[in-house]
């Protein structure tokens, strides 16, 4: 049976959603928004949530655009007896309603209101399973393919979705395949600049004018690259525009997608470390930059960053090297070339790659690794 919560500041309504309703549905009621985003955070997500418009404290707009942004899969609804155009805006422009209806409410209008949300969350999930499963190949392809042709490049996107992946777990993101991707494939646009500048930005050396004015164009590439393959479009539109968080004073409004808002800062922190700054002094210097952070985002990204620093290294033989490891330590062939930069996330394409130039003689079998400290 599918679940429903539904959330108003009166018990009595509440009482009444689940007598009518709960020969139909899972029923469960939360008073107020303080108690649904808990039973969210506990029992959820939840497929459909409906929210009563006029609460204390929390009012039913303010609590669904909290719910969009962290469980954007839930098929929102709104009900209330002021039916206001302003309301009507504000819950479908800030809390992407699906559906506004007026209290009170007949049982047969919302059974039906609730079946065709039930829906739409049906076809959401069907749709998201397509995505995730056909364009996963796609996404390890061109990922392949930086390894192999850029390995410092690459070295440097697994570091950014790496503190990515670890930012969106402290803000309790449950939903982050368009964060992650964008994290791991907003480099790519630099497989097409020259060694050069490359090393330049990886040391934090600084760019010439012509240098940088190529450098500054790695994003559009990126987009165009990434935006050829089917179901990525909304991805390389967002790191196409990645070049506006580069700007100083740019504001942080709601035009700005949650994945540049976590990818600006790592960034900055990255080019900092770059530039050899210690930790401290590398979060002082972008905090201290002009440009406007999310907050919640940095303080995030400093637990994020501490806990990586939580890690050891060990020693391992190519052969015990698992999937999701870190590299610790770049590795290089016996004559001096780069083969792969620390930073970079262990596959099993890159287990098989090492294998095959340790038997050739060509790098030694032994590696470093992170792990976490016990």
């Amino acid at each position: 049976m599918d679940r429903i919560l539904f959330v108003d500041d009166e018990t009595k309504i509440l009482q009444a959603y689940t007598r009518t309703l709960r020969k139909s549905f899972k029923v469960s009621t939360a008073e107020g928004a303080k108690q649904a985003l808990a039973m969210i955070k506990e029992d959820g997500p939840f497929p459909v949530i409906v929210v009563d418009m006029q609460m204390p404290e929390v009012n039913g707009v303010q609590l669904l655009q909290h719910v969009k942004k962290k469980y954007p899969d839930t098929v929102r609804i709104m009900l209330t007896g002021n039916a206001d155009q302003k309301t009507a805006m504000d819950a479908v422009n800030k809390g992407d309603v699906y559906r506004f209806l007026n209290k009170p409410c007949p049982p047969d209008e919302m059974t039906s209101a609730l079946n065709d949300a039930l829906t739409m969350y049906r076809d959401k999930k069907v749709e998201k399973d397509l995505l995730e499963n056909t364009v996963k190949g796609s996404i390890a392809l061109l990922i392949e393919v930086l390894a192999v042709a850029k390995p410092k490049v690459f070295g440097r996107a697994q570091r950014v979705h790496d503190y990515t992946r670890r930012c969106v777990k402290q803000l309790g993101y449950t939903h982050t395949w368009e964060i992650e991707t964008v994290a791991l494939l907003s480099q790519i646009g630099l497989i097409t600049l020259s060694d050069s500048i490359i090393d330049k930005v990886l040391k934090g050396n600084p760019l010439s004018e012509d240098e940088q004015a190529i450098f500054d164009q790695h994003p559009a590439i990126a987009k165009k690259l990434v935006s050829n393959v089917p179901r990525l479009e909304k991805v390389g539109d967002i790191i196409g525009r990645s070049a506006l968080m580069n700007l100083k004073n740019v504001s942080l409004d709601s035009e700005i997608p949650t994945a540049l808002r976590i990818i600006s800062p790592i960034m900055d922190l990255m080019a900092a470390q770059a530039r050899g700054l210690s930790l401290p002094d590398a979060f002082q210097a972008i905090e201290s930059s002009g440009k406007i952070y999310d907050h919640a985002v940095l303080s995030a990204l400093q637990s994020a960053v501490q806990s990586h620093q939580e890690q050891k290294v060990v020693e391992l033989n190519i052969t015990q090297l698992e999937k999701g490891m870190i590299l610790a330590k770049s590795i290089k062939t016996f004559s001096g070339a780069l083969l792969l930069d620390a930073g970079q996330m262990v596959s099993d394409s890159l287990v098989a790659r090492l294998l095959n130039f340790a038997k050739s003689n060509e790098i030694d079998e032994k590696v470093f690794v992170t792990i976490n400290k016990p």
